[in-house]
């Protein structure tokens, strides 16, 4: 079958099953969903990636796409699994990097953000993004996120990201 005579949704599950593989295409069919989770939250996505040096790329083993700078990552979208912890089951994610007293304050005031699936409790959250935190608070964490990563690259990387 040629490409161009599929529908964009056959095109959708033909590149899915390309890089990700028939069983990770599968389970997110099954379910009616866009398995590509970065195509799913495209202003997330846009702003992610608008950062100085950022790149995203997919890590199969955990089925996350990853938002990287200097090779660290700052960010992950990513949709649970069945067989997680309740509160995180088959939600939306969003993991981001925060530093440890900004994580437990923004616990304690969002029911949707939670310690960091997957990831270290400390300095790690997960937003539930079919949850109910204000898209400006989500869009606040994705630049610190980035902000707390990058400022720990060294100086000539920083130089470099900038084209100094």
């Amino acid at each position: 079958v040629a490409l161009h005579s599929l529908t964009s949704s056959h095109r959708n599950f033909c590149q899915i099953l390309c890089e990700r593989g028939a069983e990770y295409a599968i389970l997110f069919l099954q379910r009616g969903e866009n398995p590509m989770t970065f195509e799913r939250y495209p202003e997330l996505d846009t702003l992610l990636l608008a950062n100085p040096g950022a790149v995203r790329d997919y890590k199969p083993e955990w089925g996350w796409d990853r938002y990287m700078v200097g090779g660290k990552m700052f960010a992950a979208l990513l949709t649970t699994a069945d067989d997680c912890a309740p509160e995180y089951q088959n939600h939306p994610m969003l993991t981001v990097k925060v530093a440890p007293e900004e994580g437990n304050f923004l616990q304690r005031q969002y029911p949707d953000i939670l310690p960091g699936y997957y990831m270290n409790k400390q300095h790690w959250i997960s937003v539930r993004l079919d949850g109910a935190v204000p898209q400006e608070e989500v869009m606040r964490l994705c630049k610190s996120g980035y902000a707390l990563i990058f400022a720990k690259l060294t100086k000539k990387m920083q130089k470099e990201i900038f084209g100094e």
